[in-house]
């Protein structure tokens, strides 16, 4: 590893960390301001408790002094900028894979938006359970997309309250 690269993996994952910060007082926002009166809204508030709660425990890994995620460089062909491989046995560590191959390489492109959706894999399902909000491919436009603006949020809210999120 240079110290360029670790500069860069350390970099990125605090712009994810921030990132996910800004989403999460995002959805606490919205939390506020649905009525769980109105018919589905507790369904949809159960689901932003979810990806909030999601987001927040990809927060805490990053903060923490314990958590141990390993991280390599290989060539993973001309698609793939990273991977991530979620260890289900608990003594064994996380994997986050980067492409450092030469016709496609994380290091040149320093695509911040594959760390966050790389490391939100910890938690999601990658749509095993139908659920947008746990999957790892519909969230990691929430890397650019402020929460309000998200199609996801904005279509199931408008589908119980009729107007779009304000």
């Amino acid at each position: 590893w240079s110290e360029d690269e670790k500069r860069q993996v350390l970099d990125s994952f605090t712009s994810t960390k921030n990132r996910m910060e800004a989403i999460v007082a995002q959805i606490i926002t919205q939390e506020k301001r649905i009525d769980s009166s109105v018919p589905g809204a507790n369904d949809l508030l159960a689901n932003l408790a979810l990806l909030k709660n999601g987001l927040q425990s990809t927060i805490d890994n990053i903060n923490s002094t314990e958590y141990n995620l390993e991280i390599y460089k290989a060539d993973l062909g001309s698609e793939t900028l990273a991977t991530y491989w979620p260890s289900p046995v608990p003594w064994y560590d996380d994997e986050l894979t980067i492409n450092n191959g030469s016709s496609y390489n994380w290091f040149n492109v320093g695509d911040v938006a594959t760390i966050f959706h790389e490391v939100t894999h910890t938690w999601s399902d990658d749509g095993a359970s139908g659920n947008d909000y746990m999957n790892a491919h519909v969230i990691e436009v929430l890397y650019s997309v402020d929460f309000i603006n998200w199609l996801r949020y904005k279509y199931d809210y408008k589908k119980i309250f009729g107007v779009y999120p304000e």
